[in-house]
């Protein structure tokens, strides 16, 4: 997990063209603490200093942008998709308690574009509002609202990233 406000010096020092080739790929975005979270009343990670993490995880936060890199993990099976999921074997750990162990899994099409599968999870997958029905794939892209089990996030690419920590974009 990086805390995207980390990456606003590399923004500046890089440049947008090498910032982009150094952070291609796409990202999974995670504003600050929602509504949904805030209700819970209890976290499934208590984290002191946010750095510690590995890249992977993201947390319930109320202080800062987080983003992780959408890739598998060394080491994971099944090379043809990334899971997503509360457990901390998952390729991205979404450490919430309305996060299924095992939610959903993304996999990479052999025109560059990803598909999102929800595992049946308990709380469900969403794409841009609109509920996955369990094991049926939908082509997802830059800038697509995502939602894990109420868990808001969105799909960036590099340019993405960088117009959020250059301020090109707002934050909202």
């Amino acid at each position: 997990m990086s805390a995207v406000e980390t990456l606003i010096p590399a923004a500046f020092r890089l440049g947008r063209q090498t910032f982009i080739s150094h952070h291609s790929g796409y990202h999974l975005l995670k504003p600050p603490a929602t509504v949904e979270e805030q209700g819970l009343g209890y976290q499934t990670l208590q984290v002191a200093d946010m750095a510690e993490l590995p890249e992977s995880h993201i947390v319930p936060s109320g202080r800062c942008w987080q983003a992780t890199k959408v890739m598998k993990r060394p080491g994971n099976p099944y090379p043809d998709r990334i899971s997503i999921g509360r457990a901390t074997n998952c390729d991205i750990v979404l450490r919430f308690a309305v996060v299924s162990k095992l939610h959903a899994h993304l996999s990479l099409r052999a025109d560059g574009r990803l598909t999102l599968i929800d595992h049946g999870s308990a709380n469900g997958t969403w794409h841009d509002g609109r509920r996955l029905v369990p094991g049926e794939p939908a082509a997802i892209g830059p800038g697509d609202a995502l939602s894990f089990g109420g868990v808001r996030c969105e799909l960036i690419d590099g340019a993405g990233l960088y117009d959020l920590v250059s301020g090109n974009r707002s934050r909202h």
